[in-house]
């Protein structure tokens, strides 16, 4: 293993990022748009329950 590799986490191409505030997609991946807008959907969907759950994580 290299130096390289112990310095930086690893990241999937197949990863996808989503900003809730407002619900927008922040990185792809290697997603095709369709499964973007198959993802992208239920995220905006529970915008709220998504959002009180990041809450409750890093309130505690």
């Amino acid at each position: 293993m290299s130096r390289a590799s112990l310095d930086k986490p690893r990241r999937p191409k197949n990863a996808l990022k989503f900003w809730l505030n407002p619900p927008r997609l922040a990185q792809s991946g290697d997603f095709g748009r369709a499964e973007i807008r198959r993802i992208e959907q239920p995220v905006a969907e529970h915008q709220q329950k998504l959002l009180e759950a990041w809450d409750d994580f890093f309130a505690e």
